[in-house]
């Protein structure tokens, strides 16, 4: 019998396409509340406009290989994303899954891992031009960047705005399913 998260691996692959979760919703504490923007000379107003439009970016989360070790061997991955180690790993080709994203909609990049202390806040004011601008200038900044102590994820993003974009089709670039069960 699939579990929960096998299953949830079917019907991927049946539809042939990765769905966009709320980036609020990250397991990641540092960015559970989105991206930090500080604002300047702006009112409450238009602060309380501004985080609505960024609390309308999206995001997929993929693991990638390193030259050290290949995103579908990392015990731990198993254990928080494919239910303590009964689920499914889908393997894409990298080259075939990012030709398949090349839209201006989307922003997508292998994230980088700082100190804590590297992670600042960014600044905003009118000056910087419009915020949309704003986002698309700094989208690497924004939504590219965690702790150290994620590293061992791998982790490559894609980013969209949920008005534009619900899913990702992978018909092109998925190559492979690795089943796992942990247990046997």
């Amino acid at each position: 019998m699939f579990g929960t998260v096998a299953s949830a691996g079917v019907k991927i692959i049946a539809s042939q396409t990765l769905l966009f979760s709320d980036i609020k919703k990250l397991n990641d504490i540092n960015e559970s509340c989105g991206p930090t923007v500080l604002y300047s000379g702006l009112s409450d107003q238009e602060v309380s406009e501004n985080e609505k439009l960024l609390s309308k970016y999206i995001q997929v989360s993929l693991t990638m290989d390193t030259p050290n070790r290949k995103g579908f061997d990392i015990p731990a991955m198993w254990g928080h994303y494919a239910s303590r180690g009964h689920g499914v790993c889908l393997v894409f080709d990298k080259r075939k899954f990012i030709t398949s994203i090349n839209d201006p909609t989307l922003y997508h990049h292998a994230v980088e891992y700082t100190p804590l202390a590297d992670l600042n806040e960014i600044l905003y004011d009118k000056t910087k031009g419009s915020f949309e601008y704003f986002i698309r200038a700094s989208t690497k900044e924004l939504f590219f960047h965690k702790t150290m102590d994620w590293a061992y994820e791998q982790e490559y993003r894609v980013i969209a705005i949920s008005d534009e974009r619900r899913c990702l089709n992978i018909q092109e670039s998925l190559v492979a399913v690795i089943l796992h069960n942990r247990c046997h």
